[in-house]
């Protein structure tokens, strides 16, 4: 099989000549092509969306006031790694919880 780049297509269809370059012959790949590229959805939350997510979530817990004021001082003083962490930490004790996650997703999705 010769390489993709090495590849050049020529010819022509309904008349119309076409030549295909071979970052077009790549996108043909059996490797899911352009859809798999262009279907692919990111999700990005900046760090201090993720604070303010869990800030909420403390203040909206019945700890003493104290209590909630310490954990609000530690996760302003996280590194944005160690913040990633503690938040993918907090979302698998979150699903840990639930008693049947797929139909809790089901039922968000439905």
């Amino acid at each position: 099989m010769r390489r993709c780049e090495d590849a050049k297509k020529t010819g022509t269809v309904d008349g119309v000549a076409f030549k295909i370059t071979p970052k077009g012959l790549d996108f043909l790949q059996d490797d899911g092509g352009l859809s798999a590229i262009l279907n692919v959805v990111t999700v990005r939350l900046e760090a201090e969306t993720l604070r303010e997510l869990v800030t909420a979530r403390i203040d909206a817990s019945s700890e003493p006031a104290a209590k909630k004021a310490e954990a609000k001082s530690l996760l302003r003083g996280l590194s944005e790694e160690a913040l990633k962490a503690v938040v993918a930490k907090l979302v698998e004790m979150g699903i840990g919880t639930l008693h049947d996650p797929a139909q809790h997703l089901l039922s968000l999705i439905k």
